[in-house]
């Protein structure tokens, strides 16, 4: 799937916001910390056990996210231009869609598909479990179909969030609590 947008271009629609003037942010202070000095990780980390098989890999790279969304003026020039078209389509009764969270969606369909394929715990779903994320699989299905609707994709995403705890909480809690 080719997306209308570009995240080097900072492209959505045709609309070009790369032309927006570069802003230096101000210089914060920095702790210096020697590279070579191991980091340990906080002991939820790595008392935490690892996935059965690491989906990260398979996930798609966000670079509209992480490249034209973290520039100070290109976006909020493209901020300023969604308000606009959000504003258009609300009053037009037009349901506020946001392609750039098509990724989202489909990495949220990736992990669903990795939960319900047992890939994620070492214990195959309950019934209700794998009921649940059946459901939203189809629901994750339907906003995709229909160009990320901004609100309830983000809804979903809290609650796709909420079943994770949830599903992890019976899963993984348990093993920890008995060591």
């Amino acid at each position: 799937m080719t997306p209308i947008y570009s995240a080097t271009s900072c492209q959505l629609a045709g609309q070009d916001w790369a032309s927006a003037p570069e802003v230096k942010p101000a210089r914060v202070g920095v702790r210096n910390l020697d590279p070579a000095l191991p980091r340990p990780r906080p002991l939820f980390e790595r008392t935490m056990p690892q996935p059965l098989h690491d989906i990260g890999s398979k996930l798609a790279r966000d670079d509209f996210l992480k490249d034209c969304l973290q520039h100070p003026e290109r976006s909020q020039a493209f901020y300023d231009k969604e308000i606009e078209r959000r504003q258009t389509m609300e009053y037009a009764g037009q349901e506020y869609t946001f392609e750039p969270l098509l990724t989202t969606l489909h990495n949220m369909q990736r992990l669903t598909e990795h939960i319900l394929d047992d890939q994620q715990f070492d214990k195959a779903l309950t019934a209700d479990d794998r009921a649940a994320f059946f459901v939203l699989k189809g629901e994750i299905k339907n906003l995709i179909d229909q160009q990320a609707p901004y609100k309830r994709s983000v809804q979903l995403a809290f609650m796709m969030s909420c079943m994770q705890e949830i599903v992890t909480a019976r899963h993984i809690m348990p093993g920890l609590y008995s060591r």
